[in-house]
């Protein structure tokens, strides 16, 4: 047995000592980078040959010299890739979510220092999509709705001591005016329509 076990261990640290090369052994690597005022956790994708196709209105995360960068259209560096974290100094979470080749996905959550959630919001393929919530200081909701394409869509509902305030509609990011009809409308358009 102890035969076996030391050409194993001896093939094991030879191969780590390799020329100084690092040894491509899985996709991912887990990167922990502490900074002045935050602690970063995440994961970067290993380079390939194959770099991904870049769109032109997205915002890439990636990873270089002990540092996190975004830049639209374009990344060099280590892409960021798998779940992400960031913390506080006192080590309470700051953000919390998931990356795809450097772009958000998923549930993306944020915190203030104090612990209380900041917001939820879900993101696809870099962009803002689906429900999303946003929170006070004190752990009130502010404002609940839905992204499309990274613009608010539908009813946005305001929040005031956590009962509903008031609602708006969206459509592309922008709110929408409903037109108020006064009887002098209804009548000219009744009078159009008539032969």
């Amino acid at each position: 047995m102890k035969l076996i076990v030391f050409p194993v261990l001896l093939l094991i640290s030879g191969n780590a000592c390799k020329t100084g090369q690092e040894l491509d052994t899985a996709p991912l690597n887990r990167v922990v980078l502490n900074k002045s005022d935050t602690i970063y956790q995440f994961y970067t994708i290993k380079p390939t040959p194959r770099k991904p196709q870049l769109n032109a209105s997205d915002y890439y995360y990636w990873f270089r010299a002990d540092t996190v960068l975004v830049t639209r259209n374009g990344f060099d560096g280590k892409l960021l890739h798998g779940e992400y974290r960031s913390f506080y100094p006192n080590k309470n979470l700051k953000e919390s979510g998931q990356f795809e080749y450097g772009l958000k996905s998923r549930e993306w959550k944020s915190w203030f220092s104090n612990g209380e959630l900041q917001s939820i919001t879900n993101w696809r393929a870099g962009k803002k999509e689906g429900k999303f919530q946003e929170f006070s200081p004190d752990g009130q909701r502010l404002r609940s709705g839905q992204y499309k394409e990274d613009q608010l869509w539908g009813n946005i509902t305001r929040y005031s001591a956590d009962t509903i305030a008031g609602k708006q509609l969206y459509r592309a990011g922008q709110p929408v005016v409903e037109k108020v009809r006064t009887d002098s409308t209804k009548k000219r358009s009744k009078h159009a329509a008539q032969p």
